[in-house]
């Protein structure tokens, strides 16, 4: 059945880049490790880098005790997807990692190497 229109009226909320890993040591058990990188074009908050890596999803502890943290090399991007998106996920809403998060800002973040 065709689209009534192409052009949907809603509103683009982000664009960009965004892979992630999320690592378990047991099929069943919980997560181990996480990583999510965003490069981020567009979005109300502007453009930026953002990577969330907690190396104890399950632990409340804060850098430099441990790595659950946020580097961002624009706060204001870093703190609407946190609470825009990546707190919205189920997944990582009930993490508590996530509910002591260490924000750190980067100088620069560039793409580099071979993108095959």
């Amino acid at each position: 059945m065709p689209l009534a229109s192409p052009i949907h009226p809603g509103q683009v909320v982000w664009t960009g880049e965004n892979p992630g890993i999320l690592l378990k040591e047991d099929p069943d058990g919980p997560f181990s490790a996480i990583a999510l990188f965003f490069r981020i074009y567009l979005s109300p908050a502007g453009r930026g880098t953002v990577l969330l890596l907690l190396d104890s999803p399950e632990q409340r502890r804060q850098y430099p005790d441990g790595c659950n943290v946020l580097l961002h090399d624009n706060k204001g991007l870093a703190d609407y997807l946190l609470d825009s998106f990546i707190l919205k996920l189920p997944a990582f809403a009930a993490l508590p990692a996530c509910e002591s998060l260490s924000l750190i800002g980067i100088d620069e973040s560039y793409p580099e190497g071979d993108p095959r």
